[in-house]
């Protein structure tokens, strides 16, 4: 009974699965631990082969027999820290420096004001309000130019052009400038039998009409001849109906210009045809500077002649700031290399990844697909960034003596130019945010659940958004062939297809008599069908896929142990520096208790912190074993209880004695009895020692039990160092058999 009751039991490696290439207690040249103190290795040794390769992979690991669990714990544990305050640091470089670089507030108001008061100016002389969005012939057009334009370009009536609003400078020449296509004869056009031949056709706008014949121009007899967009430093534009070349015929107003000379020349144009069936497009650049806030506006208003006979209109600001003024200039600057230093750090550490993993793994994980979408889109902004700031730099160090006469610089395309690399940076935002919900996981479980159904509803999500996309597209093919020609929400593919998301959005206003007019059967059909199909059908499916997945992960319980392992850590530190910024900052303790709690608290978190510590880093603190040490510090506490009985006893004992006369204050008293009334008393505590305590199990240490033999004898087992004795162990003996067994290797088997 007492050999069977000592019988070891079985060991287990840590590596789960037999047949696996690594376990919890093998390291390079340790030789086989002799039997010790079972260790809790938090379940990594219940893992899959399959998830245990996944853990490796994580701490970037190879498998192998010199790799233990423990190392792969503590490397993913140091490395995953440096990953997540990287990455918090990292976005606060890309917030910090996209925030600074674009003051959107100021811009925004600078914008509106000029915008608003350019755009509606009045028509001068009417009985009734007319604007520059009002403009639909060609008397339109020149009442602008001859009275409009003057009232903002000439602060005073007798003044040259110098400032916008008062406070705004005009940096360079004003432009006028027109393109025209050439006249071709009438057979070129398309004409069915019915109708007779044309003399002479005006085709649309195209790089092939274009004219390059030189026309009239100002001041009266001069010619201006046709100018490429290289000779006018002009890019091409196409925010209109149309795209146009940057050529055409320019005439720029020098900024001595005085209001009568303007009028007068816009006269002279119009009286002589400036305009005609030839002309496709004009052009009115002026640029303007305000030193308050060191906004450069672009100001373009294009008038686009369309082939059936009326004028279009399409206005264009662009707010930027040009250049490297100032020492906030200068930081942010430097910020934004920094963010870009860091995605360059990124990009290594993920070949560095794809090398480890081979190709077939890496992409196997979504988050790297979404690195690479980060990756390219910094880069597409990286372009037009250098793009724009050695342009920029250009023309700050140029001549500024040929501004006055004539327009150097386009400052529409640098406006553009600008604007793209504020479109993809707010379009990487989204991204470079998205990937920071896959670090919520070690928030916490339920963050960690919610991370975790995202990513495996991402397949199913994927599908169904491209179907989704295909019924959409087929709506929006379906609605523009039957309704673009009458309604003006399908009048093109695009304008159709933002009109079926309006109705996605419960954005019904308006949606269904327009189509009804036009067709009574079918417009209804599409409308209707479309509601019950996407809004209430599929818009509806995202949410339960997402419900599914969410409720799988719930059932299936926590997360994978390396997520568990590293938040519970992170907890326990960021809880040690919330005390100790307490303690030095808010509260000191002030008696002797008090210091004596707070030293043993910070022994036990350096205790803590050697288990947590790589086994290069323990084989110094190997004085003690802490499993021990904690066993013994717990039942300290019980014997503490157990003293404090024993004392009541002696005092319940000593109270006897002096009612029964046993003790006396009598100095004179025989020694001789005196000696003898202490042997009895100390005799009478030794009996008390030997007696369990009622109601408190505590005497016996944790790890010994008492078992009886086949003989009926009691004795007592230790179920950690399988030692057998007949004699009660003393609760100190908990600590001597583990200091005698527990070697180097067995407490790194403890730390996994």
């Amino acid at each position: 009974g007492k050999k069977g009751a000592g019988a070891a039991p079985s060991k287990t490696d840590g590596g789960g699965k037999g047949g696996n290439e690594f376990s919890n207690a093998a390291v390079s040249g340790a030789a086989p631990a002799a039997p010790a103190v079972p260790v809790d290795d938090g379940g990594f040794g219940k893992m899959s082969q399959e998830v245990q390769y996944q853990l490796m992979e994580a701490a970037g690991l190879k498998p192998g027999p010199n790799v233990s669990l423990a190392l792969a714990v503590d490397k993913f544990r140091r490395e995953k820290t440096k990953e997540v305050l990287l990455y918090i640091f990292f976005l606060f470089l890309f917030t910090t420096s996209t925030y600074l670089q674009r003051d959107v507030t100021d811009a925004h108001a600078y914008l509106t004001e000029v915008k608003t008061s350019i755009l509606d100016e009045p028509f001068p002389g009417l009985t009734y309000r007319k604007r520059f969005e009002d403009i639909r012939t060609e008397d339109d057009l020149w009442l602008y130019l001859n009275n409009v334009i003057p009232n903002y370009l000439f602060e005073k009536s007798d003044g040259a052009i110098d400032f916008v609003l008062a406070v705004n400078v005009v940096v360079q020449a004003p432009r006028l400038r027109q393109v025209r296509v050439k006249k071709l004869p009438g057979s070129s056009c398309r004409l069915v039998p019915r109708i007779d031949e044309i003399e002479t056709c005006f085709p649309p706008y195209s790089d092939a009409n274009q004219e390059t014949e030189p026309i009239f121009g100002w001041p009266p007899g001069r010619m201006i001849p046709y100018s490429t967009s290289t000779d006018l430093n002009t890019a091409w534009y196409g925010t209109g109906i149309l795209a146009y070349d940057g050529g055409g015929y320019a005439l720029d107003f020098p900024l001595n210009t005085t209001r009568n000379e303007m009028v007068a020349a816009m006269q002279y144009l119009r009286q002589n045809r400036w305009t005609d069936t030839q002309t496709r497009a004009l052009f009115f650049d002026f640029v303007m500077f305000n030193p308050m806030e060191r906004f450069f506006l672009s100001c373009r208003l294009l008038f686009e002649f369309l082939p059936y006979g009326r004028i279009h209109t399409v206005p264009s600001f662009r707010v930027m700031r040009i250049g490297l003024d100032s020492n906030r200039d200068y930081a942010v600057f430097v910020l934004d290399g920094m963010t870009y230093c860091m995605i360059v750090y990124y990009i290594y550490k993920d070949f560095q990844t794809w090398q480890f993993l081979g190709g077939a793994r890496y992409w196997k994980a979504k988050w790297h697909w979404l690195n690479w979408i980060i990756y390219s889109i910094f880069t597409v902004a990286a372009v037009f960034k250098l793009r724009y700031w050695l342009i920029s730099f250009q023309w700050t160090r140029g001549d500024p003596s040929l501004d006055a006469t004539q327009a150097v610089f386009d400052f529409e395309a640098h406006g553009w130019t600008y604007s793209q690399i504020w479109n993809w940076t707010a379009f990487n935002s989204i991204f470079v945010w998205l990937k920071a919900f896959g670090y919520f996981k070690y928030v916490g479980d339920r963050m960690s659940h919610l991370a975790s159904t995202v990513i495996q509803a991402s397949n199913d999500i994927s599908i169904f958004l491209f179907f989704f996309g295909l019924v959409v597209f087929a709506y929006t093919q379906a609605a523009h062939t039957a309704f673009g020609t009458d309604v003006a929400s399908h009048r093109s593919l695009a304008n159709s297809f933002f009109q079926h998301c309006f109705i996605l959005m419960r954005k019904f206003e308006g949606q269904f008599d327009p189509v009804k007019e036009i067709n009574v059967y079918l417009g209804p059909i599409l409308l209707i069908s479309f509601e019950m199909l996407c809004v209430f059908g599929l818009s509806r499916l995202t949410i339960a896929i997402l419900s599914k997945h969410y409720a799988n992960m719930k059932d299936v319980g926590e997360d994978d142990a390396m997520t568990v392992e590293f938040r519970t850590t992170m907890y326990r530190r960021l809880g040690r520096a919330r005390h100790r910024f307490m303690d030095f900052f808010l509260w000191r303790p002030r008696d002797d208790v008090a210091m004596f709690r707070q030293e043993r608290d910070r022994e036990m978190e350096a205790i803590e912190d050697r288990e947590s510590k790589p086994k290069k880093r323990r084989k110094k603190d190997l004085g003690l074993d802490p499993a021990a040490v904690r066993a013994l510090q717990k039942h300290l506490t019980h014997v503490q209880d157990g003293v404090q009985v024993l004392q009541d006893k002696v005092g319940k004992l000593y109270k006897r004695y002096a009612a029964h006369g046993l003790v006396h204050d009598d100095e004179e008293e025989d020694e001789g009895d005196v000696a003898n009334q202490v042997q009895a008393f100390e005799d009478e505590i030794k009996e008390v020692k030997t007696q369990p305590v009622p109601g408190n199990k505590t005497v016996l240490p944790p790890t010994w039990r008492v078992m009886e033999g086949d003989d009926g004898s009691i004795f007592y087992f230790n179920v950690e160092t399988r030692k057998v004795q007949w004699d009660p162990p003393m609760v100190m003996s908990a600590v001597a058999p583990a200091e005698e067994v527990i070697e180097v290797q067995d407490l790194e088997e403890e730390e996994a």
